[in-house]
């Protein structure tokens, strides 16, 4: 059994399929389970990052900081369990009734962790994509604003004796 991703270790990946009963699976399911969530959550960070991710020099990806490391782990077993869940709950998923729904806590999970790793106020030690290189630099928005909300001073239909105020 292969079972390879640079995100998850296979003790760790084996730890999360027992813990969601999922562990006398098939090897050809592990691994399909295993290829899905690695693919959307590389295609989740790949907005901002070089994935596979590689570190800030573009060193492997060990040379990333340890929470960041941590962070993605995190966020590669909520997605595991997330994609278990869809699996073995088809037919619940989109049913929602007074006494049963299915409730995706492993997707609400998953996506405040990518929420987080892709805020731009943390520097996790990743390599960015080159139009996302000057991402953690605030924007600044400029909008127009006056005491008495008139966008035209010179506009008769505003109530303005048509002068500057």
């Amino acid at each position: 059994m292969s079972c390879v991703s640079q995100y998850i270790s296979r003790v760790q990946f084996d730890l999360v399929l027992a813990e969601i009963n999922a562990d006398t699976m098939s090897s050809v399911s592990k691994d399909d389970l295993l290829d899905r969530a690695s693919a959307d959550l590389e295609a989740d960070l790949a907005e901002k990052f070089v994935v596979p991710l590689v570190s800030t020099t573009g060193g492997p990806y060990t040379g990333a900081p340890t929470f960041a490391r941590n962070k993605l782990l995190n966020a590669m077993k909520a997605k595991i369990k997330e994609l278990f869940g869809y699996d073995k709950n088809r037919e619940l998923t989109g049913t929602i009734e007074s006494t049963e729904r299915f409730i995706n806590v492993h997707g609400i999970e998953y996506k405040a962790q990518i929420k987080q790793i892709l805020n731009n106020k943390v520097d996790y030690g990743f390599k960015f994509l080159d139009q996302a290189v000057d991402s953690q630099s605030a924007v600044q928005h400029i909008a127009l604003s006056k005491a008495n909300n008139i966008t035209d001073p010179f506009d008769e239909g505003s109530g303005s004796s048509g002068g500057f105020y």
